[in-house]
Parts: structure tokens; C-alpha cells; sequence
């Protein structure tokens, strides 16, 4: 998938209709939600934090077995861009291409402390500082993480997104506390490369950022820019240049910097492509997109070699990933394995592929009709029957569509039994 193409059909994704509007009174009118709001309560700060919060599509169909990455953005413009990120997140999260991940935006927050500008912005010398960053720090580190582990099965797993002047809290972090996140996203902050923290030296952030990556952070750093930002700025594309060539003298490198021109963009127009870029980074096609009738194809057990293919892909991200139990008009998911298991006459692996489905999707009717069709086909009948009755009591819960065709089974498989 090229950046250009990904950013076409991506267009149409991230900008989702809120509400549906009734034209007549006649017309039912929906709310369509993809996050909620959450004042968070904080003891150190002693303050509110308003937060977004968006749940991968699948948090409340699969089991306690799933957690999630988090991406937080940070600022007003994480509020701003709440949106587009979660909808960019969602689409790749539902075609393999990257992680469920669960994103927050920290609005209006993100504390800093003055910043000296190295007359990056000729006519302001100091940006005054907001708030006191290291009890934000501890905030999130003492009270936010825990909490999102907690109540979302949030992992120890995190990226931040910093835009233009939400950047400050983010680099102020990989400063200080480098392995507070794992991965930083920069858009348009090829200004604030150039200025500091430090009043004494003033030692621009093109210097200091990346000896983190020779000590505690071993992820990613993007710096991403619209061309159009840096058109008769020296400066700013010396920042890139000098944070590169920085990054490229380290002797022994733990984590990854990039820094990116987006051509013909400019500088908030360039956020999908940034996302874009970070992901596929972090996450590569060849690397996170299994076909999972090819491993089935594979010597062996089909679900030991699917899981062997998740282990891999664990262990190159530094945290688990489990395989997939539905995925929507697709073949690369459990849910279509068992039936290709059936039609191969693999019966007992399918068994087991069915069992597994089940316990990653206990709610789920379909996953028990699965089961069921897969004990029927082995003869196991009073298994099958159990199966289904269990799919019953679901499906009557949710007023199932399917709930007619589970007793109609039910009373097949009940005369066979006879």
C-alpha cells in the first residue's frame, strides 16, 4: 500500500458522520459515536484533565485475553484531530494493518516549562511555560496508565502525537523521561527543533533529542513537515538536517529518528500522510499482514502455526498480539478458518481453531455456530447440542437474527440423537 493510495481511500474514512439529521419528524434520528469524554480526576495535579477517549471496535465483543496499545495526541490539537486519527486507526486496525489500539487525546494539557525560542520565532524570545510538566508527568505515569490499564486493558505500550505547538510537552518528555512513550510523532515542529529548555546553554533539541536514542529510547522519532512550512526558512531545514546528522553519529542507536518532507502540503494538511508514515513504520506490511490459508497450507498444525506467526510478530514489536477471531469480509481470521479447516477435511484441527474462537469471543453467537457445525461434522452431537444451546441463550439476549435457525438446529440435531 503506497502513501498516496492509503491517503485516497483514507479520505473518505476519517471524516465519519456524527449524527444522522431527520429531515421530517417522521424520521428516526441515531447518534453514531466513535469516543466519549472523560474528565479525569487528578490528586497530583489537582485539576481535571478533559480527555478524549476512543476503544478499538472490538473491545467490548472479545475477551479479558486482548489489550491495546495506546497513541496519545496531545493539546488542542489532539482535540482538534481526535477524529481523523481514530477513524485512521480504526480503518487500518480493521484491514491488519496495524494494532486495535486505544487513543486518547489530551485536551488542552500537556504541560511544559519555558522555552527558549534561539530565535527560531525572531519576534518572541520565550514561550511561557503552562502548568508544571513533571507533576504532568507524574500524573500520567501515577494515576492516567494505571487507570487505562485498569478500566480498558490499556498495555504498557504507548505512542505520543504532537503537532505543530502541542510538540512542547512531547520533546519536553524525551528530554526528561525519554521512556515515558515508546514512539513520538512530530508534525510541523521543525521550529521548535531549534529552541530549548535550557536557559544557560540553550542547546537546541536537534542536539539533545537524539542521545536519547543511544540511552533509553529504543522507538520511534518522526519529525514530518510540509514542504510549504520550511519555503524560506533556513533554519528550519537546517533543524532537520542538524537532528539527522546527529542521530546518524550515534555509535550504538537503541531506537529509530526519521525525519520526513511532505511534498506539496502544508503544514496541518500533511497529518494523514504523517500518521500514515508513522504507522507503517512501526508496523510493516510484510511483516504484520498474515494470509492465514497460507499458514494453515503450512506443515503442522493450523492454529500452532498461526500462533507461531503471532509469536514472531510479537516479539518484533515488543508486545502480544493475538490473532485475529473475526475480521469483517475477510478470510484472514479464525472465524474463516474453521470452515476452510471443515472443507479440507482437517476436522480435529478445525475443532480446535473453533474452541479457540470461542474463548477470544464468548459473546459472540457466530463463534458458537461455528463450534457447533464443527462437533456435528465430527458426530459429536450432545457437544453440538450444548454448543447451540449456549448460541441460544446469546442470541435471545440480543434478539439475534439467527435465533429461529439456532432452534430450527436445535430440534434437527435433537431428533438425529433419538
Amino acid at each position: 500500500m503506497t502513501f498516496t493510495s492509503a491517503f485516497s481511500a483514507l479520505i473518505g474514512v476519517c471524516f465519519l458522520l456524527i449524527a444522522t439529521v431527520a429531515q421530517g419528524n417522521d424520521n428516526a434520528e441515531n447518534q453514531l459515536t466513535y469516543g466519549f469524554t472523560l474528565d479525569f480526576e487528578s490528586d497530583i495535579i489537582e485539576d481535571k484533565i478533559p480527555l478524549n477517549i476512543y476503544l478499538p471496535a472490538n473491545f467490548d465483543t472479545v475477551s479479558e485475553d486482548f489489550r491495546y496499545p495506546i497513541i496519545f495526541i496531545n493539546g488542542s490539537h489532539g482535540n482538534r484531530f481526535f477524529h481523523t486519527l481514530t477513524g485512521i486507526v480504526k480503518h487500518l486496525a480493521s484491514v491488519d494493518r496495524m494494532p486495535e489500539s486505544i487513543v486518547v487525546s489530551l485536551n488542552y494539557s500537556g504541560h511544559f516549562p519555558d522555552t527558549y525560542t534561539n530565535g527560531m520565532w525572531p519576534k518572541r524570545e520565550v514561550i511561557s511555560g503552562y502548568g508544571d510538566a513533571m507533576k504532568y508527568q507524574a500524573m500520567l505515569e501515577q494515576e492516567l496508565f494505571p487507570y487505562l490499564e485498569k478500566h480498558y486493558r490499556a498495555m504498557n505500550k504507548r505512542s505520543i502525537i504532537g503537532v505543530s505547538g502541542a510538540s512542547l510537552f512531547p520533546l519536553y518528555s524525551i528530554g526528561s523521561k525519554p521512556a515515558l512513550f515508546d514512539n513520538y510523532i512530530f508534525l510541523a515542529a521543525s521550529d521548535m527543533l531549534g529552541m530549548s529548555f535550557n536557559q544557560e546553554t540553550k542547546r537546541p533539541f536537534s542536539e539533545t533529542i537524539p542521545m536519547q536514542l543511544e540511552k533509553e529510547l529504543n522507538g520511534l522519532v518522526l519529525f514530518a513537515v510540509a514542504d510549504d512550512d520550511l519555503e524560506g526558512k533556513p533554519d528550519y531545514i537546517n533543524n532537520h538536517k542538524t537532528v539527522l546528522e546527529n542521530y546518524q553519529k550515534l555509535a550504538n542507536k537503541q531506537g529509530k529518528l526519521i525525519t520526513h518532507v511532505f511534498d506539496n502540503e502544508r503544514h496541518y494538511d500533511a497529518f494523514i500522510k504523517t500518521l500514515l508514515l508513522a504507522f507503517d513504520t512501526l508496523y510493516p506490511e510484510s511483516l504484520w499482514a498474515p494470509k492465514y490459508r497460507e499458514l494453515v497450507a503450512q506443515k503442522g498444525d493450523a492454529l500452532t502455526n498461526i500462533d507461531h506467526y503471532y509469536q514472531k510478530i510479537s516479539e518484533d514489536v515488543g508486545f502480544t498480539v493475538l490473532p485475529n477471531p473475526v475480521r469483517w469480509n475477510s478470510v484472514n481470521s479464525l472465524t474463516f478458518i474453521v470452515s476452510h479447516l471443515i472443507e479440507l477435511e482437517r476436522f480435529k484441527e478445525a475443532e480446535t481453531v473453533a474452541l479457540r474462537l470461542v474463548q477470544y469471543t464468548p459473546e459472540n453467537v457466530s463463534s458458537y455456530l461455528a463450534l457447533a457445525r464443527v462437533y456435528e461434522t465430527l458426530n459429536k452431537l450432545s457437544l453440538a447440542l450444548d454448543t447451540l444451546a449456549q448460541a441460544k441463550n446469546l442470541a435471545s439476549k440480543t434478539d439475534h437474527w439467527q435465533f429461529d435457525k439456532i432452534v430450527q438446529s436445535i430440534e434437527r440435531l435433537s431428533t438425529l440423537q433419538e
